[in-house]
């Protein structure tokens, strides 16, 4: 096995701060013998100023977590030579910022050496020790399962098509020949450092370079989807419905009984489910011992 260089990937705002500063803390409490020393925590600032801001907020966090705190503006005028891009990213063009941030850290990690790439938003906590964390994270990729459901919304309907979009008519149909299936947030995404290469290297050939790739990313465009249904296209994952073992709701906020059900029949655990699920159920802590994470710690309702 190569060296395995590991690293967390969120992108951060000024006005969401104290949900970074939370996350943090979780990994200090659940990692008391610092096995995460060693793993990078990559944190996604809009440009120079809020990355100042964040360095002063997280100043505590230093000397117990390894941080770095990228300035995406800058990251795009002078370490990849596109002001265009960052012109979109400073004007949320078609509402990008997100999905933009988090594919500049994509790029970033991997040219840095990075091989296990963990992305998510910075509503999630560490509810265990993170032991088994990393090892859990490559081996559900490499079981090359995504699970989803049918669009339950108009909204999620434009996320898939937005997102097939990065792909031509045949390879559209061979995606989803019986219909949209929505995908995202059932399990963290994570990235292997050598098909994440290959993801951007053909995400450049077909837009004309990296810049042309980037200048398409819009709010819709899910970068995890985007990467799941590449990997589907060249054979080393596929997308399974739910609803065939009769699970209908979103697969980012499924309840005990489906992680059973799922467990069951594909023998998948993921590494997170939702903090609403987790209060009312916190016992699946038990039964999915694979489970590390809470994810949607900003939105406390019945999903």
């Amino acid at each position: 096995m190569p060296n395995r260089k590991q690293c967390f990937i969120i992108p951060i705002h000024s006005s969401k701060c104290t949900w970074i500063g939370a996350f943090l803390d979780s990994v200090i409490a659940h990692d008391p013998d610092r096995l995460l020393a060693n793993v990078k925590f990559f944190l996604g600032a809009s440009n120079g100023v809020e990355a100042r801001l964040f360095q002063k907020w997280l100043t505590p966090y230093f000397s117990k977590i390894s941080i770095e705190i990228l300035s995406i503006d800058d990251y795009l005028n002078f370490g990849l030579n596109m002001p265009s891009i960052a012109g979109r990213l400073r004007e949320n063009h078609d509402g990008c910022t997100v999905n933009l941030k988090k594919f500049c850290m994509m790029f970033y990690a991997l040219k840095n050496g990075y091989n296990e790439i963990f992305v998510s938003d910075d509503d999630m906590r560490l509810l265990k020790s993170p032991n088994k964390l990393f090892d859990d994270l490559v081996s559900n990729y490499n079981s090359g399962l995504y699970l989803g459901s049918p669009p339950d919304c108009e909204q999620n309907q434009r996320i898939v098509e937005d997102c097939v979009n990065f792909f031509d008519d045949t390879e559209k149909n061979t995606l989803f020949p019986e219909g949209y299936i929505y995908s995202w947030f059932f399990d963290a995404p994570f990235y292997t450092g050598i098909e994440l290469d290959l993801f951007f290297n053909d995400m450049s050939n077909r837009f004309d370079g990296l810049e042309g790739f980037l200048a398409k990313v819009r709010y819709e465009s899910f970068e995890h989807l985007i990467f799941q249904y590449w990997r589907v296209l060249r054979g080393t994952a596929r997308i399974i419905d739910t609803s065939s073992i009769g699970i209908h709701r979103k697969t980012e906020s499924l309840f005990y009984d489906d992680f059973n059900k799922i467990h069951l029949a594909y023998g998948y655990q993921p590494v997170w489910v939702y903090l609403w699920e987790i209060f009312h159920q916190p016992d699946m802590l038990f039964m999915l011992p694979k489970v590390a994470l809470a994810i949607h710690a900003d939105r406390m309702f019945i999903p």
